[in-house]
């Protein structure tokens, strides 16, 4: 079960230097906003596997390494980009928001990370 754990930080991670790397190329990617639109919002789409995978994650750091920081890390991340998205959309908020929540995810899921790999006790 720890294996399992320790891939769904590097999904955590992963997901959330996505968003991050979105977030910082948003000038570029102006030239491709047709595409964008065909596929929908992609902010709202990218918290469906975020959520989940950082619910897992905080449940490991709170329930198995008793490291209520690390939880604290993901689970504000997840409320910044869920409020720049949901809320802030189109607004000079947003992007602030998506970036220091995203920053704030990938922390989290590094702490997570290194966390598990030194963890001696298996997770249920």
């Amino acid at each position: 079960m720890l294996s399992q754990n320790l891939h769904i930080d590097k999904i955590g991670a992963g997901l959330s230097l996505l968003c991050l790397v979105h977030c910082m190329a948003t000038a570029f990617m102006v030239g491709l906003l047709p595409l964008f639109a065909m596929i929908g919002d992609f902010h709202t789409w990218l918290l469906v596997p975020l959520i989940p995978v950082a619910g897992i994650a905080i449940y490991d750091a709170v329930c198995v390494h008793k490291r209520i920081m690390i939880a604290l890390f993901i689970l504000g991340g997840i409320i910044l980009i869920s409020i720049a998205c949901l809320v802030f959309h189109g607004s000079a908020y947003e992007l602030p928001g998506m970036i220091t929540g995203s920053v704030l995810l990938v922390t989290g899921h590094y702490l997570n990370h290194r966390s598990c790999r030194h963890c001696k006790v298996p997770t249920p």
